[in-house]
Parts: C-alpha cells; structure tokens; sequence
C-alpha cells in the first residue's frame, strides 16, 4: 500500500492511495475520528446564570468547543477554563473566545463561535475543567474526521456520456489536474452509473486506487492526524496480539 500526498493546506489533506483494500482504509478512517486522544471541556460549575438558557444546554454548548492540543500533556490532565460575561447596557452575543483557559497550550481553538446572547442586565459566569479523551467516548472528543472514495468516483469529465448532465467536480481544478494521468473509470454521472451496475454487477470497477481525505479541527495539521491514526492502530494491534500469547 502506498500514500502518496496530494495536497496539504494544514487542516486539510489529501492523498492518493495505492494498492490498498477497503476493510484497511475504513479501519484507518475509523481511527481519525474514534481513537485520537483531544482536550474538550467535561464539567462545567455554573457561579451565575441569568441566561434564557438553562445550565445543562450550556454546558453541551461549551463541551463542543474545539480545544488546541499538546501532545505532550499528561493523560490525567485537568484544564480550567474560565468565562465571565455580562450585557451591561445593550443585548450581546457571549462567543467561545471569551473562555480563558489557564494553559496557554491547551486554549480555544475556535474564537468566534456563538454560545449564547446575553439580553441586557443578564449576566454568565462559570468555571469549566477540560481533560483528554478519545472520539469514541464523545463527539465533543473528536479533533477529525476522514473519508475515502474509488479514484473513479472522483470523475474529471464535465458531461454524462450517457444522458448528457453535468458531472459536478468533487475536488478542486489543481487537485485533480495531479491525477489527471490515472485513468478514470468511467465518464458517467452517478445516477447512470449506478443504474448500469445494478443491471450487471460484474461491470462494477474493482479500482485498487483510492482518494483519502483527513480534515483535523484543532491545532494539529491533518497530515499529523493521520500519523496519530496509523500510531493508534498499531498499538492496537500490539495489545491484541499480546492478550492471545
């Protein structure tokens, strides 16, 4: 199986796979999104709330924040977080930058999210402790998602052959001139494509080339996430074998 990198922007990442099996790639997407270790904000203490907004919404609001992330912190880990907001003499919005954490390395990530808007002489102050988790305990644990697709499903012609519509791009020109030399499967629109498989399946392309794609939501790039990925599923194979032996 070979990676081969095709664009990297930083939170996003794209590569192009070779030689590679279906139940391989999938384990590997699964473990960008369920098994990497992320800070998110767990416990939230209300001191005052005089929001429209009862104390448990905004706490999964909160919780939902993306956090920064440094590999070098320990698993047992406990971060504060800090928010003091009031509307004194209009209406305002409360945005997620607005929570102080008291570690510079593990902060917001995300400054202008909207968490709620204070009507005026209402008032929001709270405490909230983050710790590190993993994706598959709870979404709000999850620093990146990852897909993947047949080189095939990627088509880079601009009209069916078939009916005749428009086959709408699903990668960027720069993209896709990079793959332009590999040969696509077929030059029909999904709808016509799907309807001549289901008449005989055998048709159906058995491509060994695939598109994957990693977009990381924190401050770690996408190409990282990915290593982090393969890291986590070799450590859970080591464990596996070690419980048979």
């Amino acid at each position: 199986m070979k990676f081969t990198l095709l664009e990297d922007t930083g939170p996003k990442a794209y590569w192009l796979v070779e030689g590679a099996k279906p139940a391989l790639l999938n384990a590997l997407r699964r473990a960008v999104i369920a098994e990497l270790d992320a800070f998110a904000i767990d416990t939230v203490e209300f001191m005052e709330n005089s929001s429209p907004l009862f104390n448990d919404y905004l706490a999964n609001r909160i919780g939902l924040v993306p956090l920064t992330f440094d590999e070098s912190a320990s698993k047992d880990a406990q971060i504060i977080f800090s928010l003091e907001a009031e509307a004194l003499e209009e209406p305002r919005a409360v945005y997620s930058g607005e929570l102080k954490s008291q570690d510079d390395l593990i902060a917001v990530h995300s400054t202008n999210i909207p968490i709620i808007k204070l009507g005026k002489g209402q008032v929001l102050r709270l405490q909230g402790t983050a710790i590190m988790n993993k994706g598959r305990k709870h979404a709000k644990f999850q620093s990146a998602i990852a897909s993947y697709g047949h080189l095939g499903d990627y088509k880079l012609a601009e009209k069916c052959a078939k009916c005749g519509g428009e086959i709408k791009a699903r990668l960027s020109k720069d993209l896709a001139a990079k793959i332009k030399s590999k040969p696509v499967e077929s030059a029909l629109c999904f709808k016509c494509e799907d309807a001549a498989f289901n008449k005989d399946p055998s048709k159906h392309p058995d491509s060994k080339e695939y598109i994957f794609f990693v977009e990381s939501y924190n401050n770690i790039p996408a190409v990282r996430q990915l290593q982090r990925a393969i890291d986590a599923l070799e450590n859970g194979l080591e464990a596996f074998n070690e419980s048979k032996s």
